[in-house]
């Protein structure tokens, strides 16, 4: 009887400690967004291919379920290209921040090595665009409805962070003067994720 106790004790343990998970989780990181310009960085007009855009990322969770969570993500990518307008040199830089909320579905349990994870994720973006030169300098920007659909792949490094890859379709509907439109882009990152606060 005292060996059936002790066993019970044991693996009852165990089992419980498996359960455990991590409440909160804050991630930072690179991130790469294929932006679908419209040719706007090609001054001959010639391209309408998508654009790279470098930036990083900025996010935050809360995990209500050892599989699901709350995450809120903010993002900042920006392009610099330089061309001749008339002879003269001139620089267009474009910037597109993005603020977004949504679900998160992941194994979030501490003895976990390898968490593949999937997002839904809506909010706001803002595309914004500068164009300076010798003789003339104007901007323009929008802001519009905005959207993460994608997921990942996150490796347990230590008890507290994980080294995170991420993949998202990244619509954004933009509009200007009555008109809106809804440029289609794909982002990836890089970066680490440090977990707290066991449940």
């Amino acid at each position: 009887a005292l060996f059936a106790a002790l066993f019970m004790a044991v693996t009852a343990s165990a089992a419980f400690a498996q359960d455990d998970y991590k409440r909160g989780e804050f991630g930072v990181g690179y991130s790469h967004n294929r932006v679908d310009s419209e040719g706007a960085f090609d001054p001959t007009g010639a391209s309408s291919d998508r654009e790279g855009f470098h930036g990083f990322y900025l996010n935050g969770g809360y995990n209500f379920h050892k599989f699901l969570g709350f995450q809120a993500e903010f993002s900042h990518h920006r392009k610099e290209s330089e061309f001749f307008i008339a002879g003269a040199p001139a620089t267009l830089e474009g910037r597109l921040n993005q603020g977004l909320f949504g679900l998160k579905a992941q194994d979030n349990r501490t003895e976990t090595r390898v968490r593949p994870f999937a997002r839904a994720l809506i909010g706001v973006g803002k595309a914004s665009g500068e164009l300076r030169s010798a003789t003339v300098t104007t901007d323009d920007s929008e802001t519009g409805l905005a959207a993460a659909l994608g997921g990942g792949l996150a490796f347990r490094l230590s008890d507290s962070f994980d080294f995170t890859t991420s993949a998202d379709y990244n619509p954004i509907r933009l509009g200007d003067g009555g008109t809106t439109e809804t440029t289609h882009n794909f982002r990836v990152g890089v970066g680490l994720t440090f977990r707290f606060g066991n449940k």
